[in-house]
């Protein structure tokens, strides 16, 4: 199925199984990534999280503060995960979730800026551990869309249709589950992919085997936020900022006052481009995924000497616009100007989901030797690409 089938026909629908080979993820967060995340990260609380039959595992009883020292002197508290007390609870049945992930492991994080480039929405991505029969969390619905890739073993999934359509965060909408009776089982094999909507019931069982699944988070766009995102605009009209009649006052008073509030916010909802401006204000804002190479940055002009590398454009949202004088590329808070010459290459990059060799570029850019150099060192400094050195 490709991706705009799958846009048109599953996204906020309907729950969809995509069948896969075994083995196919196991890249994505092989055992020794997950030992490592474990035994060298300091991660803030609530980043490890073990649940059981449904409750949280009180976070001292394995994630324990211990003391920073520095030189002879304890310097500060951290929390550090303890071997010996993960294992007790994960043979005890517990489910343990690494959230966020998908900053930590680079396979994960090029999933992440890959499904962001496809869907056009931010993405964050959860690892969730079992090794029992026992159900980690209880029943529940997320307020994202659920994209669940199963990397290791087998999962148990029973699901229902949502009790209130399209929830958010803070609806006062039913929270009860469904009956049994209501759910639909289902068995997530190693290289599966499942789909649940948003709203969707789901209790996710081990089946007495080592199981890993790694969960997306898709964070869509709603009328919620065109709203908002209206309200600030509608900051530049009069009938807006104008104090709002009293309940005392007459009512004809006050019929026409709401009248005009309702002609602006009308007049506002039927401009020509109103879903482009908004999903352009939202990109702009949207931050580039971080890339590191600082042996590089620091060099002369920021790039690795020999033109033997590829180079990945970092942010599927920024938004860039054509003056008379440039390109003005806004990626987060960022606002960089650009040489108008420089668009083919941009162009280029923005649209590949696969690194780019320099030679490739250079194809592309039709810009001398030197100033196609100037033109990956201006983007490699501000953050919009990153160096992938060939092997």
């Amino acid at each position: 199925m490709s991706t705009a089938d799958f846009l048109r026909s599953k996204v906020g629908k309907e729950p969809h199984v995509f069948s896969g080979n075994p083995g196919r993820f196991h890249h994505l967060l092989p055992w020794s990534t997950v030992d490592d995340i474990l035994k060298h990260h300091w991660l803030e609380p609530g980043r490890v999280t073990l649940s059981k039959d449904g409750h949280d595992v009180p976070i001292d009883e394995y994630n324990p503060q211990v003391m920073t020292f520095s030189g002879a002197s304890a310097t500060a508290k951290h929390r550090r995960v303890e071997a010996s007390a993960l294992y007790r609870h994960l043979r005890d049945g517990a489910t343990l979730q690494i959230k966020v992930i998908d900053e930590l492991v680079e396979p994960i994080s090029r999933l992440a800026a890959s499904l962001e480039a496809a869907l056009k929405e931010r993405v964050t991505i959860d690892a969730f551990i079992s090794f029992g029969t026992v159900q980690g969390f209880k029943t529940h619905f997320d307020y994202s869309e659920v994209i669940a890739l199963q990397v290791f073993g087998r999962k148990h999934w029973a699901i229902s249709e949502p009790t209130r359509r399209w929830p958010r965060v803070g609806d006062p909408g039913s929270k009860t589950a469904p009956e049994p009776s209501k759910f639909t089982d289902l068995l997530i094999s190693d290289g599966d992919v499942l789909y649940l909507p948003r709203g969707w019931w789901h209790r996710v069982q081990p089946v007495n085997e080592i199981t890993v699944h790694l969960g997306v988070a898709v964070f869509r766009r709603t009328g919620i936020d065109l709203m908002r995102w209206l309200v600030h605009r509608l900051n530049e009209e009069d009938i807006c900022r104008q104090d709002l009649p009293r309940p005392s006052d007459p009512k004809d008073r006050q019929l026409e006052h709401l009248n005009a509030l309702q002609e602006a916010m009308v007049t506002r909802l039927r401009e020509d481009g109103l879903l482009s401006s908004f999903f352009d204000a939202f990109y702009a804002a949207q931050p580039s995924r971080q890339a590191f190479d600082l042996a590089s940055a620091m060099s002369c002009d920021a790039l690795p000497d020999e033109d033997d590398f590829a180079v990945r454009w970092l942010n599927p949202f920024a938004v860039v616009t054509e003056s008379k004088e440039g390109l003005i590329v806004k990626s987060g808070t960022d606002c960089v100007e650009l040489p108008k010459n420089y668009s083919p290459l941009v162009s280029h990059l923005r649209s590949s989901n696969k690194p780019v060799t320099v030679q490739s570029a250079k194809s592309i850019s039709n810009l001398t030797e030197e100033s196609h150099r100037s033109a990956l060192s201006a983007l490699a400094l501000a953050g919009l690409i990153e160096i992938a050195h060939c092997a």
